[in-house]
């Protein structure tokens, strides 16, 4: 194996953790959202996301990601409850 095929099977792996890792945040939030007491947890954590980004570029992008990762959880949320959040 050359080096360039053993750092693109790292690059793959991380990849893949990422991807993983990200639908169980968006699976953890959508339960926490489920089963919380307040009506609107996901909304009130999009406003908290808000305060703590300040608009640095790579901030940003982070931002960005994390509340695509809101706003599915939001979404899965919404199809098991049947819009009713």
């Amino acid at each position: 194996m050359s080096a360039n095929e053993g750092g693109d099977s790292i690059v793959a792996n991380l990849q893949t953790e990422i991807i993983a890792m990200r639908q169980i945040l968006t699976l953890l939030l959508a339960h926490h959202a489920r089963h919380s007491a307040m009506p609107n947890a996901l909304d009130d954590l999009k406003d908290l996301l808000d305060e703590v980004y300040s608009g640095d570029a790579v901030e940003e992008e982070v931002r960005d990601k994390i509340d695509e990762i809101i706003g599915d959880a939001n979404t899965l949320v919404n199809s098991i409850k049947g819009g009713s959040l």
